[in-house]
């Protein structure tokens, strides 16, 4: 192989190498963000107004936490997903 023939080979063995690893990010952020509005369902479908004051307290506080759904974030702008990897590959 030439040279110039080898640094084409590494430059898409890296691409491919980024590129999987994205996917890989942006698969676990759309589970975890899943997982998060089902916890956030689960409290609100216990009988949580029958259990008593303190608990009662906290599962609103996590009914309300569960609003704003978890995701793995690129800094405070960019939360990673599926629309995140379409994005990237157009």
């Amino acid at each position: 192989m030439t040279n110039q023939m080898l640094e084409v080979v590494q430059y898409i063995a890296y691409f491919i190498e980024m590129y999987f690893i994205l996917g890989l990010y942006c698969m676990i952020s759309e589970h975890l963000t899943s997982e998060s509005l089902k916890c956030g369902e689960a409290f609100y479908q216990c009988p949580w107004y029958n259990f008593p004051l303190d608990c009662s307290k906290n599962i609103i506080l996590s009914i309300a936490r569960s609003q704003k759904p978890l995701g793995l974030q690129a800094g405070k702008f960019l939360t990673f997903s599926s629309v995140t990897l379409t994005d990237v590959s157009s």
